[in-house]
């Protein structure tokens, strides 16, 4: 939910994009947007692994992991694809300011870090009665505008040949 994506090329309604993000060693099939943070970025069949093209690597400090970046490319409809982060956000902010705050007061995003919000949308998501697809959009919001996260992140009116997966 909203990995940044970089267009190859478009053709027949399909959009053929390039997905660049981080695996821990040893567990390559879930992709996450930054190092140490589970902001999902997406994730490879098995079967795929292999496609996927090493870029760096790192290891880090305090945690002794070590996490590869990688790119791997498909095809993905036009439909799936929004050519700004800024439709997607908006979408987001509305959710969570509606059903975020029927219970409790609202939180501000940059108040937790992106593995906190994980924790707290596995808990409360369920209670507000969205559809999963809904929950992830919020969390993926939430954690893109965390507190040690929201200086790493693509400004808003992402480049042109970006898209951003809905």
């Amino acid at each position: 939910m909203a990995a940044e994506l970089d267009r190859i090329e478009t053709r027949d309604g399909y959009h053929r994009v390039a997905l660049k993000a981080w695996a821990r060693a040893g567990a390559e099939q879930v992709l996450f947007s930054l190092p140490g943070k589970r902001i999902l970025a997406g994730q490879i069949p098995k079967q795929n692994i292999g496609l996927a093209e090493p870029l760096e690597s790192l290891r880090d400090p305090e945690t002794g992991i070590t996490w590869n970046r990688v790119s791997i490319e498909g095809w993905i409809p036009q439909s799936a694809a929004e050519p700004r982060l800024d439709p997607i956000w908006a979408a987001a902010w509305e959710l969570f300011a509606e059903r975020c705050t029927a219970c409790h007061q609202r939180r501000v995003p940059e108040h937790y870090t992106a593995n906190q919000w994980r924790s707290l949308i596995k808990v409360m998501g369920p209670r507000t009665g969205l559809p999963k697809e809904e929950q992830m959009l919020i969390l993926a919001f939430l954690q893109n505008h965390a507190s040690d996260t929201i200086d790493q992140q693509p400004k808003a009116g992402a480049r042109a040949d970006t898209d951003a997966r809905r």
